[in-house]
């Protein structure tokens, strides 16, 4: 089967409100021209091998797009440029030097699944008055730490970022996310223990913590002491529920 271009005559097509063209083997980059369909609430470019980064002009399109999916393809780039390149224009505070580092994601936007690329950088900071309900990062080559403002997108329903290079520990800002039903952080490099808080974590149903550095006291509430085993193997001392209890010294 013959491989495809997008062509660079999309944004001249009569504003479609959803355009999905995964799964058809298209290669190249993502032109530019496709962020001038102003209506688009839906794209949906996965399962594909396009390459290079989201063109600048991004900031400046798509102002209605509730759901995009660029997962499985070949992207590069910085995930913190990214992040960027979708946030509309940064409000303006009085420290105005540690409000460059904030990025405020776009209301409207739902859902952004950019898994399986070859996408770098670091997780920035978010702002407050996101929409996001779905967010998946997984399967790049994401290093920093999970950033403590993360607690932000206080919708978000689903957190994957896993199989990435993530360091450090996780922040205990994390247990405020209350509509938190997926949480996937396995495959990265975490230290040292899961919150206690996150015992509080009512609505959570699924979450793995495999393949990273993790030790300590596995939290003693549901879900986290009904997962499977599975859901901790390949850290250095975790224990607990449902792995075998925690040494007495």
């Amino acid at each position: 089967q013959a491989h495809r271009r997008i062509p660079s005559q999309i944004g001249s097509i009569s504003s479609p409100n959803s355009l999905s063209i995964d799964s058809n083997l298209l290669v190249g980059s993502i032109p530019e021209s496709l962020f001038g369909l102003q209506k688009l609430w839906n794209l949906n470019l996965s399962r594909n091998g396009l390459s290079g980064s989201l063109p600048p002009g991004i900031r400046h399109g798509l102002p209605s797009l509730v759901s995009m999916d660029l997962s499985h393809n070949h992207l590069v780039g910085g995930i913190d440029h990214f992040f960027r390149s979708i946030s509309p224009a940064r409000r303006l505070t009085k420290n105005a030097s540690s409000d460059m580092s904030v990025i405020f994601l776009p209301r409207q936007l739902q859902h952004l699944d950019l898994s399986k690329n070859s996408i770098t950088g670091a997780l920035p900071e978010f702002g407050a008055g996101a929409s996001l309900r779905w967010l998946d990062v997984s399967g790049n080559a994401i290093g920093g730490q999970i950033p403590s403002s993360v607690w932000r997108l206080v919708g978000l329903q689903r957190l994957d970022i896993s199989r990435n290079k993530i360091r450090g520990t996780i922040p205990a800002s994390v247990a405020s996310m209350a509509s938190l039903r997926w949480l996937d952080i396995s495959g990265n490099a975490l230290v040292g223990r899961i919150p206690d808080s996150f015992a509080r974590m009512a609505r959570l149903r699924h979450a793995s913590f495999r393949g990273n550095k993790l030790c300590g006291k596995i939290p003693q509430a549901r879900p986290f002491n009904l997962l499977p085993a599975a859901a901790y193997a390949g850290n250095l001392c975790l224990c607990g529920k449902p792995l075998p209890p925690c040494r007495q010294i």
